[in-house]
């Protein structure tokens, strides 16, 4: 069960270090992320209608629609 247990054991140097470049390279990554380039063209997307469309504006409601006064 102790090799489970795990402890870092290094100078206070060495943690602060460790955390310095956790966050430098974790603040890289996030700004990399945000750059597209100067020539960035948004792509055109073309959409299918749906699968069920004709059946949708075929429905009809069986009951009034319910007053909004008293909500």
């Amino acid at each position: 069960m102790n090799c489970l247990m795990l402890s870092y054991k290094g100078s206070p140097a060495t943690g602060k270090f460790t955390l310095r470049m956790g966050f430098a390279i974790s603040l890289a990554a996030t700004l990399t992320g945000c750059s597209v380039g100067p020539k960035y063209q948004r792509p055109t997307v073309k959409l299918h209608p749906f699968h069920n469309a004709l059946s949708i504006e075929g429905r009809t409601t069986a009951l009034p629609a319910a007053p909004l006064d008293q909500w």
